[in-house]
């Protein structure tokens, strides 16, 4: 069952050597697993005691407590890989779990640069544009009952009004838009968020 799993699989024992690893986490790592059987982690990644994930898996050790968390790794290859890793202590040692879920993580990253990018254009629309024209509009508005005014003035001063409302709407429609857009973008991340618990 655990070599036809499509999770990695490895069982590291007390001294941190690799004591199985299954096809899946073969394929994980890019190495065969008679290259890691009997190697510890640090002679076969060399500076791993250094990274949080070492600190997550001593924990687990340590504490007896099993710990679930998203890693990102960088193979002796130059490629980065995110995993989420699941660390069950076990009588032999650590029995630890692995799915990539690089392109998820980056799904998530760039759903959260999208949901940022609407607020701060939210938060200009609302702040830097309809103000200064709420201003105009109400400027405009006072001006127009001033009797010392020529015609011309008059008519130049309803074409400001005019262009100054016509803004108003739009940024009233830009920011129907952006709400809109947020919360789709929202809605997407509560379902995903559902559809991963269940």
């Amino acid at each position: 069952l655990i070599e036809n799993m499509i999770e990695g699989a490895q069982l590291i024992g007390y001294d941190w050597k690799y004591l199985y690893i299954n096809e899946a986490l073969e394929e994980q790592a890019g190495i065969k697993r008679e290259e890691l059987i009997g190697k510890t982690m640090m002679e076969a990644y060399p500076g791993i005691e250094n990274s949080e994930l070492f600190n997550h898996l001593q924990l687990a050790m340590l504490e007896k407590k099993p710990h679930v968390f998203n890693n990102e790794f960088k193979f002796p290859d130059g490629r980065t890989d995110v995993f989420e890793l699941s660390i069950q202590p076990v009588n032999e040692g650590l029995f630890i779990l692995s799915m990539e879920v690089t392109d998820k993580v980056r799904m998530e990253k760039e759903r959260a640069r999208y949901t940022e990018n609407l607020e701060q254009m939210l938060h200009i629309t609302s702040h830097k544009i309809r103000q200064p024209v709420s201003n105009i509009i109400g400027l405009a508005n006072q001006l127009e009952f001033k009797n010392e005014m020529s015609d011309d003035a008059k008519q130049i001063m309803k074409y400001m009004k005019d262009s100054a409302v016509k803004l108003d709407v739009f940024t009233h429609e830009l920011n129907d838009f952006i709400i809109k857009s947020y919360n789709k973008s929202d809605s997407k991340d509560r379902k995903s968020t559902v559809k991963n618990k269940s």
